[in-house]
């Protein structure tokens, strides 16, 4: 079923960065439960911190951060770690539909409101399509 399907997670290290504005609890309580390792930050300059000190699979960041935004937040990831998938998570309304993924060089941009179900599809469609050649990291 679905959640077998999401097993394929387990074991990946992810970084959320995110102000308070999406669900990042429930999201990061998700994550656990498939056995993935979350860390949580709150600003892109904690987060550009995290990602400096440790590798992650998967870097998800809310536009909306105080200081630097989302969009400067992976511009300023996308060198250190080029082989995370990135998602920004945008308001309804926030970007202007013309803009793709590429032109914020992220893989994915998803909009609130979304269910988790439409995220973790996103991603596992994105690691079975373009991460197959990587190895699992071990625990």
């Amino acid at each position: 079923g679905k959640i077998d399907y999401y097993r394929n997670l387990a074991g990946f290290n992810i970084l959320m960065v995110e102000n308070g504005s999406f669900i990042c609890d429930s999201l990061a309580d998700v994550f656990r439960s498939l056995d993935c390792s979350v860390v949580v930050t709150d600003t892109a300059l904690n987060g550009i911190k995290c990602v400096s000190n440790d590798c992650f699979d998967i870097i998800i960041s809310d536009m909306a951060l105080p200081g630097k935004d989302g969009r400067e937040f992976f511009k300023c990831v996308f060198p250190i770690s080029p082989h995370s998938l990135k998602i920004l998570i945008v308001g309804y309304g926030d970007i202007d539909p013309m803009i793709t993924s590429l032109d914020y060089e992220v893989d994915e941009i998803v909009e609130k409101p979304f269910p988790v179900t439409e995220l973790l599809d996103r991603i596992v469609t994105n690691f079975n399509e373009y991460h197959r050649e990587r190895p699992k990291r071990s625990i």
